[in-house]
């Protein structure tokens, strides 16, 4: 069993799962902030040359003309590392353009919206025909509400995302976490109103995902 908190091994988990996919995206998007956490390392030393965006509190806005100046003066140093772009919205109104974005990212979004079909469909718009969306959230006796993981896959559906993948790690007899993959489909008007489309050259699936892990098993069966 493993040692770190569920959210931590959970948020592991996720960044592991990157590198079942052969991705090159130029714009990754990290809602709410929970994948970098104040930091673009986890996501930059695998797309060194991404553009790396952020919506929620988990990184700060710029502090002042020396913050400003130390960001500029990074953006002219050949192989600097860009710092992280925090964009101000919503998982439901987010401020992109349609198909601005190859990957996106988000660890540990509560259940609790307002309106999923809302939120997968404002996701679905951001993303470019192809890109590719990672998800992690809490489960059984991880939130009071927990989604239930034939509705997020019928949402996902719905939205207009194709070969979705949804599986369960479980930390004990009472706690799961519920981890969710899925490649955008063309966009409705688009595809004459359905879902439809492949995967670009930027996001290509490359290996299987395991549908459930009990994580309290040291050899981490796979039923």
């Amino acid at each position: 069993m493993s040692d770190l908190p569920p959210p931590v091994a959970a948020r592991a988990e996720l960044l592991d799962r990157l590198d079942h996919f052969a991705l090159k995206p130029r714009v990754v998007l990290d809602l709410g902030g929970g994948v970098t956490d104040g930091t673009p390392d986890p996501l930059r030393r695998r797309f060194p040359a991404a553009r790396i965006l952020v919506t929620g509190t988990g990184v700060a806005a710029p502090k002042g003309l020396a913050h400003r100046a130390l960001e500029a003066l990074r953006r002219r140093v050949p192989g600097a590392a860009p710092a992280l772009e925090r964009i101000d919205g919503t998982p439901k109104e987010l401020p992109l353009a349609e198909g601005s974005v190859d990957l996106v990212l988000g660890h540990w979004l509560a259940p609790g919206f307002e309106s999923l079909d809302a939120v997968l469909a404002e996701l679905r718009r951001v993303l470019a025909p192809g890109g590719l969306f990672l998800w992690t959230t809490p489960g059984l006796g991880a939130a009071p509400e927990p989604i239930d993981l034939h509705d997020l896959g019928g949402a996902l559906t719905r939205a207009g995302f194709l070969e979705p993948v949804l599986d369960v790690d479980r930390y004990g007899a009472a706690y799961e976490i519920i981890h969710a993959s899925a490649f955008a489909g063309l966009a409705p008007k688009t595809a004459g109103g359905t879902a439809g489309g492949v995967p670009v050259e930027s996001v290509v699936a490359v290996d299987a995902i395991g549908r459930r892990r009990d994580r309290s098993d040291p050899g981490g069966r796979t039923p």
